[in-house]
């Protein structure tokens, strides 16, 4: 699931019907939810005990650190992470903001 399919929720549900929001929300978390588990039963078919193996060491929704990294790689990394996910927050609350400015 690609950034095309959360578009619709950031872009058009707050600006014109803001109540409907949490319901957007909700629906796009189920089918998301549902997605995720046909994919990975369909995927644990195909490769079977690999894909189960990597299915326990990678968390599915939340990152975690790996245990054998040094402090500061996890410093690093943590700041690099962080980062990143201030240029997502940007490349979706300046055209947000933009709608609501007009």
């Amino acid at each position: 699931m690609a950034v095309r399919e959360r578009l619709p929720v950031v872009g058009c549900a707050p600006c014109e019907l803001p109540w409907v929001m949490p319901f957007v929300a909700g629906w796009a978390a189920l089918v998301y939810h549902v997605a995720i588990r046909f994919e990975e039963d369909r995927l644990t078919k195909r490769y079977g005990e690999s894909y189960t193996g990597y299915c326990q060491r990678v968390p599915r929704w939340l990152p975690r650190r790996p245990a054998e990294a040094s402090p500061a790689a996890r410093s690093a990394s943590i700041w690099r992470a962080a980062a990143v996910e201030w240029q997502c927050l940007l490349l979706v609350i300046v055209p947000v903001a933009k709608e609501f400015w007009h």
